[in-house]
């Protein structure tokens, strides 16, 4: 149903977590791939930005993954580019987690 298109720094992350994180991060991304309206606890959009996040939670922490979409909204979305993830340690990560997202978005864009 949405085709998904990961970043390096995605990657990264990634296969810096443990098995079972990564288990959880393919079985979110297998609803975001297969189900056509995606449900809030899984993923929201971010406030005053474009970009949505995937929360998983392990262990207290949790890992989030901002992603943009082809679409205003991730329902009607077609493409789903996943662009970064890190661990959530406070509000504030947030802008500089965003930022980054703009610029690895942007960065893909030029390579297209």
């Amino acid at each position: 149903m949405r085709d998904i298109i990961y970043s390096d720094e995605y990657w990264e992350h990634y296969n810096n977590c443990d098995a079972r994180t990564q288990e959880k991060f393919d079985y979110l991304t297998e609803i975001i791939i297969s189900v056509k309206v995606i449900p809030k606890r899984v993923a929201t959009k971010l406030t005053n930005s474009k970009f949505y996040e995937l929360r998983v939670s392990t262990a207290n922490e949790h890992r989030t993954m901002l992603f943009a979409v082809d679409h205003l909204s991730l329902n009607e979305a077609t493409k789903v580019v996943f662009l970064n993830s890190f661990v959530k340690k406070a509000t504030k990560d947030y802008k500089k987690q965003v930022k980054k997202a703009e610029k690895i978005l942007s960065e893909m864009i030029k390579e297209m």
